[in-house]
């Protein structure tokens, strides 16, 4: 932009080259207040600067930029300007600060290989492994999340989507919209290319297929099928108890909601105060495992749900950790076939006995013997997570 005569800012620089060089005076002596300046204004969507006048990271990410692209040395190593040595935090934000401004001037492979060879990014990992990073709420995995992308650090991508999906994430929550004006938050609190309505639609198919287990279990005690196969006369109170105890625990943890429905109004007010789940996920399995063996009394063992529940449960979980997050190179190659959102639902999705998670989504690919690509490993375990998730029903009788 600066080199070029297409741009004004390119064309003023070069008009003053000219009228130094018509002094006597070439550019690269003259001194710094004889040099042309521009303004740079729109820089992308970064930290802004506190009120008091100091960067929220701790340092100027225009500077740093600018250095980078001239092969300055060091920026993040060295306290001289800084003063003293910047927190994690700091330097992740700033890190981040970088990759909206590199993705804005269109520097991505620049600053990328710049970072690498630095190894900032180990930086920040041995920092946060040594000494823990300090309570960020969500600040963090969704910094982590842009720059993955931006500069391909695909752990970060997927890690941090990960933890952003089972946590949950404060733009999800209808109560809290409008009270934060966007343009003076960071990128990475609305992801770009379509990162935070994939993430937000893998964590309500996620939910979703929670409830859909609890509401499993409620319909086969409500049906008109005995559930105790055990053929005593207390069989059919078996059930009933079972019934009552299963309802009793999913309300005390608040998964379920009795609610009436003898009038519209009622109707209505009740599913106005149904927001959905906003809490951690791994918290909220950890709570359902807790379902206790109910027995109406000793001869009726194992007739609750425990014994069916955990099996489930175990299967969600592992899929959870192991393929909520976004395969960086599967969004950016296949995301049309990878994604969760915006495609038809893929049908009817049936709990088999002995199912496992498979490979993790930050699997690398593969290649023949003869140098022919081959599918990469982590698309088996892609398509598992993606054949539950995005099912229209689910049977979680467990079959063969």
């Amino acid at each position: 932009m600066l080199g070029s005569h297409r741009f004004a800012e390119g064309v003023a620089i070069s008009d003053a080259h000219a009228a130094l060089r018509a002094r006597g005076i070439q550019p690269s002596e003259a001194p710094i207040d004889a040099l042309p300046r521009i303004e740079i204004s729109d820089v992308g969507q970064v930290m802004m600067a506190t009120g008091d006048g100091s960067e929220e990271a701790g340092q100027d990410p225009m500077l740093d930029f600018l250095r980078i692209l001239h092969g300055e040395e060091d920026l993040f190593y060295s306290s001289s300007r800084l003063g003293k040595r910047p927190t994690t935090a700091m330097l992740l934000t700033h890190i981040a600060n970088l990759a909206v401004m590199a993705d804005r001037f269109g520097c991505v492979p620049c600053v990328a290989m710049y970072l690498k060879e630095k190894d900032v990014f180990h930086l920040v990992d041995s920092r946060t492994r040594v000494k823990g990073m300090a309570k960020t709420g969500e600040e963090s995995p969704r910094q982590k999340i842009l720059v993955g992308w931006v500069f391909d650090v695909s752990d970060w991508f997927f890690a941090s989507s990960v933890r952003l999906v089972i946590g949950g994430s404060s733009q999800w929550t209808v109560a809290l919209e409008g009270l934060v004006d966007p343009d003076q938050r960071g990128l990475w609190w609305h992801l770009p290319d379509d990162v935070e309505a994939e993430l937000l639609y893998r964590r309500e198919r996620i939910l979703d297929v929670l409830n859909s287990l609890q509401m499993h279990f409620i319909g086969l005690y409500t049906s008109r099928e005995r559930q105790c196969k055990l053929g005593y006369d207390s069989s059919p109170q078996c059930d009933s108890f079972q019934l009552g105890e299963m309802i009793r625990f999913f309300t005390r943890v608040d998964t379920i909601k009795m609610q009436g429905k003898l009038t519209p109004d009622a109707i209505a007010e009740e599913d106005a105060e149904l927001d959905g789940h906003t809490g951690d996920i791994e918290r909220l399995i950890v709570t359902m495992r807790q379902c206790p063996s109910y027995q109406i009394d000793r001869n009726h063992t194992h007739c609750g749900i425990r014994t069916k529940l955990i099996p489930a449960l175990d299967y969600i979980q592992a899929l959870v950790i192991c393929e909520s997050g976004l395969c960086r190179q599967c969004w950016v190659d296949d995301r049309a076939n990878y994604r969760w959102s915006e495609r038809e639902p893929a049908g009817h999705w049936t709990f088999r006995r002995n199912a496992t998670a498979t490979t993790p989504a930050s699997s690398s690919s593969a290649t023949g013997a003869k140098g022919q690509s081959k599918e990469r490993p982590c698309k088996s375990g892609h398509r598992i997570a993606r054949a539950l998730f995005t099912a229209s029903t689910r049977d979680w009788n467990p079959k063969p």
